[in-house]
């Protein structure tokens, strides 16, 4: 049987993600497929890196959706796109990622500190899972620290037409086949 060399595999794909436009878009993909309405994206460029906070309206994660979050090639969406767990991965580039998420009348708060470092030293990463009983409506918000993208992360640069101009061309929000109904689509 193949072997995989784990830590390998999580840096690996991480390092494959150099555009911080991918942040926006694994950000805005995961909150269209939770059903979100509202998403809100707020980005602060620091010194060595940036603060990302992505909140949403959506259905929120149970544990089961937190592991396909944090792991790789677990997802539970079984869609062309997505299903491999890959996107998520980038938040992994940063120095913390804190995911605050309620379903069903359960808050989950989970916390990974220093994914990128542990990779690099060939450790991988683990994070803690901590669930509390809530009358709160569905949501989700993540807090990525000290993200660091290849090209760089200037708030200044994310105007709105180079965003929308991004979504178009390299992502399933531009493709056609939103046009077609599933007879023509297959």
């Amino acid at each position: 049987e193949p072997k995989v060399n784990k830590v390998n595999e999580f840096l690996e794909i991480a390092s494959d993600f150099e555009d911080p436009l991918e942040v926006i878009r694994e950000s805005l993909s995961n909150s269209y497929d939770a059903n979100a309405s509202e998403v809100e994206i707020r980005i602060r460029t620091r010194p060595h890196g940036s603060d990302i906070v992505i909140e949403d309206d959506g259905d929120g994660m149970d544990e089961r959706d937190l592991e396909s979050f944090f792991d790789l090639g677990n997802s539970n969406k079984d869609d062309a796109i997505g299903y491999k767990g890959h996107g998520t991965k980038i938040y992994y580039k940063s120095d913390k990622i804190r995911v605050e998420t309620v379903k069903d009348g359960t808050q989950i708060e989970s916390v990974m500190d220093q994914p990128w470092a542990k990779l690099n030293n060939r450790e991988l990463p683990t994070y803690s899972v901590d669930t509390t009983d809530v009358e709160e409506p569905s949501r989700t918000r993540i807090e990525v620290n000290g993200f660091r993208a290849g090209q760089g992360f200037d708030p200044q640069q994310l105007t709105y037409n180079k965003i929308e101009h991004y979504i178009k061309w390299k992502t399933i929000g531009g493709s056609t086949a939103w046009d077609c109904n599933d007879y023509f689509h297959n």
